[in-house]
């Protein structure tokens, strides 16, 4: 009687083990439009930042970031680009790199 109890019990264990692994179709589609809206927000965040340097700031023509980004002096002649999520990461006058022309 004591292993038939202890049998059913093992089995409910693994039973209920194996059922919060699995990821339903709900599961899935909740996690995909989560990480679409975080995608979605650190882009609206980036064109805001990007268009109010593009008004408020200085760009600097013929020079670019470490990767390639457009780079903006500000009023307290800070030298910064704006990353994928929207922040400004400043850099110093020598990490700048000259622009690729065409």
């Amino acid at each position: 009687m004591n292993k038939l109890i202890l049998t059913i019990a093992f089995a409910g264990m693994v039973s209920v083990a194996s059922a919060q692994e699995k990821n339903t179709k709900t599961d899935t589609v909740v996690n995909d439009i989560k990480k679409g809206v975080k995608k979605a927000g650190h882009k609206t965040a980036e064109l805001g930042v990007k268009g109010g340097a593009k008004i408020l700031d200085q760009q600097i023509k013929g020079k670019v970031g470490p990767a390639g980004q457009s780079v903006y002096r500000d009023g307290k002649d800070r030298i910064y680009y704006v990353d994928g999520k929207g922040n400004k990461i400043y850099i110093k006058a020598s990490d700048l790199k000259p622009a690729k022309t065409p």
